[in-house]
C-alpha cells in the first residue's frame, strides 16, 4: 500500500497556468460590467462620479473610447466634423471599412468644396472684372460729359462776349446821335445856385434807358470846349428812336458871378434790353 501510494503520488499530472495582462480591449471583452457604447458609459460615469471634476474627466473618457453615438431607432450614428455630416455605422465605433467609407466621403466633399471654392474665386473674377469695366466705362462717360459742358460753356460765353461786344456797338453808336441842347437859370444875383435844362433828342435807332451827363464852366464864352466830361447826372429815361425829352438839374457848386459861360455834353447812355 505504501509503495502504490507513493507510485500514485510520483504520476500526479502538473498543471501550470499562466496569467496574462489583457489589453484594453480584452479586458473589456473579459469584463461584463464594461459598458458597451458611449451611452453606458456616460450613464456609469453620471453613477460612479464623486463631483463635477471627476465627472468631466469620466466623460472625456467615454469619448475617447465609443465615437458612435445611440440611435433611438437602433444602430449607431457618427459624426465627422471635418464635413458637417453624420453617418451609420453598425457598432459603437466606425468599424475599418466604415472609416474608410467615411474617409472617402470626406476626399468627395473637399474635392465639392474646393471646386465650390474655384467657382467663388471665379464668379468674384468675373465680377471684378465687370465692376472694373464698368467703372471705367462710368469715368469715360463722365469724362465725355464734362468735355461737353465745357465746350458748350465755351459756346455760351463766346456768344454772350459777343453779345456784350454788340451790345457795346450799339451803345457807342447810338451815343453819337444823341443832341443835348441846354439853359442855364441863375438865382439871387449869383450862379452859386443854378438850374440846368438839358433837352435831349434821340436821333439813333436805339431805345435808351438813361443818359449820363456832365457839365463845365468855361473862363470865356470863346474858351476852348472841353473834349470829354466827368459825369455828374444820370437820368433814367425812356427815350425812343426820334423822341425828345426834358432833363431839369439843380445844383448849387457855380460861379458866384451871373454872367458865365458853361457846355453841356453826353458822358454815356444805356439802351433798353
Amino acid at each position: 500500500m505504501r509503495a502504490v501510494a507513493a507510485s500514485w503520488v510520483l504520476t500526479f499530472p502538473l498543471f501550470c497556468f499562466i496569467v496574462i495582462e489583457p489589453t484594453s480591449g480584452l479586458a473589456q471583452w473579459w469584463n461584463p460590467f464594461a459598458p458597451n457604447d458611449y451611452e453606458e458609459c456616460a450613464e456609469t460615469a453620471a453613477r460612479d462620479a464623486k463631483s463635477k471634476e471627476a465627472l468631466s474627466i469620466l466623460i472625456d473618457s467615454c469619448k475617447s473610447k465609443f465615437a458612435g453615438r445611440r440611435k433611438p431607432s437602433g444602430g449607431y450614428t457618427f459624426f465627422d466634423p471635418r464635413q458637417s455630416r453624420a453617418f451609420d455605422i453598425e457598432g459603437p465605433n466606425p468599424t475599418r471599412a466604415e472609416m474608410e467609407e467615411i474617409d472617402n466621403a470626406y476626399s468627395d466633399y473637399r474635392k465639392r468644396q474646393e471646386q465650390r471654392e474655384a467657382e467663388r474665386k471665379a464668379t468674384e473674377a468675373r465680377l471684378a472684372e465687370q465692376a472694373r469695366r464698368a467703372e471705367e466705362e462710368r469715368r469715360a462717360e463722365e469724362a465725355r460729359r464734362m468735355e461737353q459742358e465745357r465746350q458748350a460753356a465755351l459756346v455760351r460765353q463766346a456768344a454772350e462776349d459777343e453779345q456784350r461786344r454788340d451790345f457795346e456797338r450799339r451803345k457807342a453808336t447810338a451815343k453819337n446821335y444823341i443832341k443835348a441842347d441846354s439853359r442855364m437859370l441863375c438865382e439871387f444875383g449869383s450862379c452859386r445856385l443854378y438850374r440846368i435844362d438839358v433837352t435831349l433828342y434821340n436821333g439813333s435807332k436805339e431805345t435808351l434807358s438813361q443818359v449820363g451827363l456832365g457839365w463845365a464852366f468855361l473862363p470865356s464864352p470863346d474858351a476852348r470846349r472841353p473834349s470829354s466830361y466827368q459825369t455828374r447826372y444820370v437820368a433814367p429815361v425812356a427815350l425812343g428812336p426820334g423822341d425828345t425829352t426834358v432833363v431839369n438839374i439843380d445844383e448849387y457848386d457855380g460861379p458866384s458871378e451871373t454872367n458865365v459861360a458853361y457846355c453841356v455834353g453826353v458822358t454815356g447812355i444805356d439802351l433798353q434790353r
